[in-house]
């Protein structure tokens, strides 16, 4: 058994730093694939540390792919390519393309239970306090915010983003290397421009439509590709001369895969096979990972410097406060400064320093905090409703540990269409995983996406009703 030392390190828990030590580890051979770990009791006495800590680490290594369980007989290591282990790691269209989903944002009778649009409700976001930072904001700043910014957003701002992704993602990043743009849609097309319509952009299939339209609509050439279990395959990447690939690795949407280590492996060998090839990683919603941390980005493994990290903020502060970003590789940022630094910052000046203060002084954390505790309790009401249900005989749920969704799998005659339109006679507002092909399966799913963010602890018993009348 490795004997690991685990003194104290500023600002990382011992959770972090076990789950770092044994990740490392198998990065680096010293734990060969199939080895079994020791059990938790045995490890939690080796190491000193208590059989929670222990098992809290092992399931994070399982759930990113580092490890396999195999029942009664405990943790071994998964097959997973040995590598140095990267610097930034050490913390822990012509294919016919489906149409972007009618709007999420329109307004909805009393009586319906929306499935789809998954918004946090509005009350809970502290508005006293975000008028509270702009009051201040606009007595401290006076006259600066009535002045341009850099052509890549606010410095406070990308200081603020910058020490967020570090403590929360493990990505280790300059603030000149963040790019803020005005929401996510913004910010594709702004890396399309950057990147050349002439490429051959890959999205996963089933996936979200708006980002294969918007690359579609703005002159490139979009192919979707088939998922398996671990998520995109090389393979597909190789047959459809893909050399710009947009994925979501850390929790996949609609099927809330969490793609393991060794794809992701696989993935960056791809990237390194030439040079004009770049990932964008499309990180939405690791923030609301409900079982463990968060897994730890791709760029955070990537040597090539060709991973562009996305996120947004339209889901944990607002969808109305249309700020995104992008972290780009060091090359990757002085290519863009040289090429397309005269652009203007599109987010307003105000708007930036606001959010600057609010993620410095802790408020966006707490919010944040506060919203993932709302969701979980939720998402577990739900859960047992349906189990206590009786429909308990004819469903299973995947996908529910990470995100604000989950799936549900019926046993029903059902076709997808005829499924979600009996559903919608009986107000609730929902889609079938087959609604997110691009390419549709032969047979139906049989499967629904869950959104639950929007729904209130009170319409829970009320939606699992009917659902059972279909």
């Amino acid at each position: 058994m490795f004997l690991y030392d685990l003194a104290g390190a500023p600002g990382r828990s011992l959770y972090d730093r076990l789950t770092g030590c044994i990740r490392r580890d198998i990065l680096e051979g010293r734990l060969p694939a199939g080895s079994r770990l020791p059990s938790k009791r045995c490890a939690a006495a080796a190491w000193g540390i208590s059989v929670v800590t222990v098992m809290a680490a092992y399931d994070q290594l399982l759930a990113e792919g580092y490890l396999v369980s195999e029942q009664r007989r405990g943790y071994y290591v998964a097959q997973v390519e040995q590598w140095e282990m990267h610097p930034a790691s050490a913390v822990p269209s012509p294919l016919g393309i489906a149409d972007c989903p009618v709007s999420e944002q329109t307004e909805q009778p009393d009586d319906v239970i929306d499935l789809i649009q998954n918004r946090v409700p509005p009350d809970l976001f502290p508005l006293s306090v975000w008028n509270r930072l702009s009051r201040r904001v606009w007595r401290e700043e006076g006259q600066a915010l009535l002045r341009r910014t850099d052509y890549n957003g606010l410095p406070a701002l990308r200081g603020a983003i910058r020490d967020s992704l570090y403590e929360s993602r493990g990505i280790r990043a300059e603030a000149e290397d963040i790019l803020v743009s005005a929401g996510n849609e913004q910010l594709y097309a702004t890396l399309l421009t950057f990147l050349g319509r002439k490429n051959v952009f890959g999205v996963e299939d089933p996936g979200y439509p708006l980002i294969a339209r918007l690359y579609g609509q703005n002159g490139a050439r979009v192919v979707p590709l088939p998922l398996d279990a671990a998520g995109v395959t090389p393979d597909a990447l190789e047959t459809a001369g893909v050399n710009i690939l947009h994925i979501s690795p850390n929790h996949h949407f609609p099927t809330g895969i969490v793609m393991p280590v060794g794809r992701r492996q696989e993935l960056l060998a791809w990237l390194a096979g030439a040079p004009d090839r770049y990932i964008i990683e499309d990180d939405y919603d690791s923030e609301f990972r409900m079982e463990g941390r968060p897994i730890p980005s791709l760029q955070s493994m990537d040597g090539t410097g060709r991973v562009i990290y996305v996120n947004t903020f339209s889901k944990t502060v607002a969808p109305s406060l249309r700020i995104g970003y992008a972290v780009l590789p060091p090359d990757v940022s002085r290519a863009y400064r040289e090429r397309l630094g005269f652009l203007s910052c599109p987010v307003s000046v105000p708007e930036q320093y606001i959010l600057a203060a609010f993620m410095t002084d802790g408020s966006l954390a707490r919010h944040i905090s506060r919203m993932r505790t709302r969701c979980r309790g939720v998402r577990d009401a739900l859960l047992a409703a349906l189990a206590a249900s009786p429909l308990a005989e004819r469903y299973t749920v995947s996908a529910a540990d990470g995100g604000l969704h989950f799936l549900l799998h019926l046993r029903t005659t059902l076709s997808d269409i005829a499924l979600c339109a009996a559903l919608a006679e009986r107000g609730v507002r929902v889609r079938s995983l087959r609604d997110y092909y691009a390419v549709p399966p032969a047979a139906d799913t049989h499967t629904l996406v869950i959104s639950y963010a929007g729904l209130s602890a009170d319409c829970v018993q009320e939606l699992v009703r009917r659902l059972d009348t279909v």
